[in-house]
């Protein structure tokens, strides 16, 4: 019989019940994975004291741009909101939009930002110069753009990743992640 008074019109179990029901059984596959006593009401703390291999493993990996400030230098708008929700999704501590060249002040980029995705024209006009900028400056970037000659790009930012237009969420993350050394180039 299970302890604590369970009222059947009640549209929640008892503490008590709770926990000698989801109690894994001893000697079962669970319990050497299970905390000493489950609960839901999150009265007790977590069993970080655990830590074999099995799970080890289920833990969940960082995301690629764990905390990094990411400035998006892209005017189109639609494409600048999605892309900063995707920095954010894979954990981008900050991503600032910038839609113009004006709006960024040299001397703050390096202590601000940690990377940037640069798109090649803005309002039909180039970022090549700013790009240039950011490598002298050492801020990591890829280009993310639709306008691109690859060759041309090649040749003066060997180093730098383009991304073309239309591209997937996870080649431009990937692309980030290997420009701030996070990712190993497939």
């Amino acid at each position: 019989m299970l302890a604590g008074h369970f009222d059947p019109s009640s549209k929640s179990l008892p503490h008590e019940v709770l926990r000698e029901t989801l109690q894994p059984e001893r000697g079962s596959a669970d319990h050497k994975h299970a905390s000493p006593v489950m609960s839901f009401l999150n009265d007790m703390p977590p069993n970080t004291a655990h830590d074999c291999g099995h799970c080890r493993s289920r833990r969940p990996v960082p995301p690629l741009l764990d905390g990094l400030r990411i400035l998006v230098v892209e005017d189109e708008f639609l494409i600048a909101m999605d892309v900063e929700q995707l920095c954010r999704d894979h954990g981008a501590a900050d991503v600032t939009i910038v839609r113009d060249l004006a709006e960024i002040d040299p001397r703050n980029v390096v202590s601000r930002f940690d990377a940037a995705i640069v798109d090649l024209m803005l309002g039909g006009v180039s970022t090549l110069d700013f790009a240039r900028w950011l490598r002298s400056a050492g801020v990591p970037f890829v280009f993310a753009s639709g306008y691109a000659d690859p060759e041309e790009i090649g040749g003066s930012f060997p180093e730098i990743r383009l991304v073309t237009k239309p591209y997937s969420g996870d080649d431009l993350i990937e692309a980030v992640a290997l420009a701030c050394g996070r990712a190993k180039a497939a």
